[in-house]
């Protein structure tokens, strides 16, 4: 099976295809206290790579917004930019609501971007 691994505010996606990793762009929240800039994860989940798009050999990336909860979950996940078409946004919506981080003094909005990319 083919995964995007990737920690959340920091870097995005590391694709790791035949052992092989790509680090990408930093993602930053869209509102920042002292308390939010600091998101610690406790719950990831690698997003699977499309076997469709592997096939083809289709590369990209989905930039999502969404919601962290006091209780540290992931709410109201939606796709803000993505290439090409939809082709990655499904898995990465889904990789992302199942994200949990420690709990925030404030529910907040953030952003992250997701890269595809096949190892050369």
């Amino acid at each position: 099976m083919l995964f995007a691994a990737f920690g959340l505010m920091t870097t995005t996606a590391l694709l790791a295809v035949n052992g092989n990793t790509t680090d990408h762009h930093q993602d930053t929240p869209t509102q920042t206290s002292p308390s939010e800039s600091k998101l610690r994860p406790v719950v990831t989940l690698k997003p699977k790579y499309p076997r469709s798009a592997f096939t083809d050999k289709i590369e990209g990336y989905v930039t999502m917004e969404f919601e962290v909860t006091t209780n540290g979950a992931v709410e109201n996940v939606r796709v803000v930019d993505s290439e090409p078409g939809t082709v990655f946004d499904a898995e990465a919506v889904r990789a992302m609501e199942k994200f949990r981080f420690v709990p925030i003094e404030r529910t907040f909005t953030a952003r992250k971007t997701i890269e595809f990319k096949l190892s050369e």
